[in-house]
């Protein structure tokens, strides 16, 4: 019986990484049975692997990826990451054993390789905020700057524990806008969806019945008929444009370009527009705080808490506030110029500049905002819903008038006919 030739069940990866010895940047391709197997052999080549992906495999077992839709962990997911971590490190394990032990506990797929590449690096020798910012795709700057200051002053539990609470609070912050926001959402578009179901099927029954009778209609019940005649193709044209629009946001939102133009037009919008402004300022404030008392220098600090506001206008106003303190103007100086930054927030600043407690009058600050959008939005979600019934009371009312005028005329019709 002739030998079978073995079949090695092996996969091409792609890396790239940095050389032990030199710290130049270096790539290439390698076989291995899996992505644990590949890194390995990519260690013993003396290369620190920053990043390792598939690009072939065999039959069924091949996974399909598609740059670009690889979900990235949230900020839920992150604080569960750092909160485990503190408590491990805390715990006095080594770095590798927690994130080994970390790891497990994620389900994100993305967050998991980045933490192999993580624990393989450390492994090497190399500091974790180093590892974690090779990571950039997963882990964000006031992340990492927060876990550098955990390792330069010896507190990296604490620096953990302080991420944890940020995030949390920005998750509680979000799931609060969500939810006051959901009811608004819903009955919009119930509205929108009722006007195009009245107008594509119950107005062209009506219609039918006035033809019947003769006579003039009414100025709005024409004007709806006119309506229904044009919604079997204007229907899916508007219902199709929403949601190409909304996809198109989603996928964009984060390029500058666009971002210029919405983050300006929202701030503009009356009542929304003002708590916008003090969510903005109140993550600047709260990251600012944090970053400020784990011993990160201000001009530091605003370097990178200025993206985290999420608006362009706030973060444009950062950058100037950050150049302006690094030419020896105070903090507060430069916040007063800018017209994004409430006095109030301004006046607290300057208070904690004059008692040389800046750090606990940032954290006041955050705190006061945060308290401040809390009730702002259960206020705006009150005004809102009486607002919104009887916007639908107009809107959908004033169409069922209109089908229902010719009926007050019905009867000199049928006498007529």
């Amino acid at each position: 019986m002739a030998d079978r030739t073995r079949v090695t069940d092996e996969s091409t990866y792609r890396y790239k990484g940095i050389d032990h010895k030199t710290g130049k940047h270096v790539g290439g391709r390698i076989s291995a049975a899996n992505e644990r197997s590949a890194a390995r052999k990519i260690e013993s080549l003396g290369t620190v692997p920053t990043q390792i992906d598939e690009v072939s495999a065999e039959g069924l077992n091949r996974e399909l990826r598609i740059p670009g839709l690889e979900r990235h962990p949230n900020l839920g997911q992150l604080a569960i990451f750092a909160r485990q971590m503190a408590t491990l490190v805390g715990a006095g394990l080594p770095l590798v054993t927690a994130l080994s032990a970390t790891r497990q506990q994620i389900d994100n797929k993305m967050l998991v390789n980045a933490l192999d590449i993580v624990r393989m690096q450390v492994e090497q020798g190399m500091g974790l905020s180093y590892a974690l910012e090779q990571q950039s795709e997963v882990f964000p700057p006031l992340f990492v700057s927060l876990v550098r200051a955990g390792e330069v002053s010896g507190s990296l539990d604490v620096a953990l524990n302080g991420i944890a609470d940020t995030y949390e609070r920005e998750v509680k912050l979000r799931d609060d806008i969500k939810g006051a926001s959901t009811y608004p959402v819903i009955v919009l578009v119930i509205a929108f969806l009722a006007v195009i179901g009245i107008t594509w099927f119950i107005v062209p029954i009506f219609q039918q019945m006035f033809s019947a009778l003769g006579g003039e209609l009414p100025l709005p019940t024409r004007m709806l008929v006119a309506m229904s005649k044009v919604m079997p193709w204007l229907g899916p044209v508007l219902i199709i444009g929403v949601f190409v629009v909304v996809v198109a946001y989603r996928l964009n939102r984060s390029k500058r370009g666009l971002r210029k133009v919405v983050d300006p037009f929202v701030l503009s919008i009356p009542v929304v527009g003002k708590l916008v402004n003090k969510v903005a300022v109140g993550r600047f404030v709260r990251n600012l705080s944090l970053l400020s008392g784990a011993g990160v220098p201000l001009t530091q600090a605003l370097d990178t808490v200025g993206h985290t506001a999420g608006n362009v206008v706030i973060e444009d106003a950062v950058v100037r506030v950050c150049a302006a303190v690094r030419d020896g103007e105070s903090l507060s100086s430069a916040m007063g110029r800018e017209k994004v930054f409430p006095s109030t927030a301004v006046q607290m600043v300057a208070a904690g500049e004059t008692s040389g407690d800046l750090d606990n009058m940032l954290g006041r600050v955050a705190g006061y905002y945060d308290q401040e959008v809390k009730s702002a939005t259960e206020r705006l979600t009150q005004a809102m819903e009486p607002l919104l019934i009887v916007v639908m009371g107009v809107v959908i009312g004033g169409m069922i008038i209109a089908l229902y005028l010719p009926m007050f005329q019905i009867n000199s019709l049928i006498g007529n006919s």
